[in-house]
């Protein structure tokens, strides 16, 4: 039980990471086009 609470914590904590780095990658490819 504790280790599936754990592994849920660690997927939200990897996917919130990932949506992070495409919002990143997203505005800085915009940046790029605005050169």
């Amino acid at each position: 039980m504790i280790r599936v609470l754990c592994d849920g914590r660690y997927l939200a904590g990897t996917s919130a990471e990932i949506k992070v780095l495409a919002m990143l990658l997203h505005w800085n490819s915009q940046e790029e086009h605005k050169k």
